[in-house]
């Protein structure tokens, strides 16, 4: 699992690509996620318009669920220095006023997901993610901007160069270990 002071570290340099957008996070289990938790703790911070995390079917950890499920928030509850507390986001989840929407079959290239996917503005993803290739693929010609985050723990490096080189996508920005990269034209 990607840590959170990684990811908090790694994303710094990339608020300005946050801000007013719908950001669609592919995770192994949206509610244990630290991408999710990432983004819905600084939701306000970074003013998101909407926040969608997806856990797909053959996830590891499917927190439970044993299928695929998704969360979305289309805002969250800051107090008046705008921090939001992962407790009160957990206790929503608990009481339903924050839906998981466990009726979803959980596959990535599946009508329901293409649906989230072209509603996004910016996707996050993370290495190693098994099927990287056809989701990078996808997100492409979707014309979807993709934020990908190696787990430096992993050693594991993602082939982004590989889809650089075959025009799918160019890097705009990078990190120690991520790259923003745009759907070529």
């Amino acid at each position: 699992m990607c840590e959170f002071a990684d990811i908090e570290h790694e994303f710094n340099g990339y608020e300005k690509y946050f801000r007013g957008k719908h950001v669609l996070c592919q995770c192994d289990a949206a509610i244990n996620s630290n991408f999710f938790k990432y983004f819905a703790l600084r939701f306000v911070e970074l003013g998101l318009k909407k926040l969608t995390a997806i856990t797909y079917a053959d996830s590891r950890t499917a927190a439970g669920y044993g299928h695929g499920y998704y969360i979305t928030l289309d805002s969250v509850d800051a107090n008046e220095e705008g921090l939001v507390s992962w407790d009160s986001i957990q206790d929503k989840i608990i009481d339903g006023t924050i839906v998981v929407n466990d009726i979803y079959d959980g596959y990535f290239d599946s009508d329901e997901s293409l649906k989230i996917l072209k509603s996004a503005d910016l996707v996050v993803a993370s290495s190693p993610f098994m099927l990287i290739t056809p989701y990078d693929e996808l997100v492409a010609r979707c014309g979807k901007p993709l934020l990908v985050y190696n787990d430096p723990d992993l050693r594991i490096y993602y082939n982004m160069r590989l889809s650089i080189h075959n025009g799918i996508f160019e890097e705009v920005a990078s990190g120690d270990n991520s790259w923003l990269l745009e759907p070529r034209k």
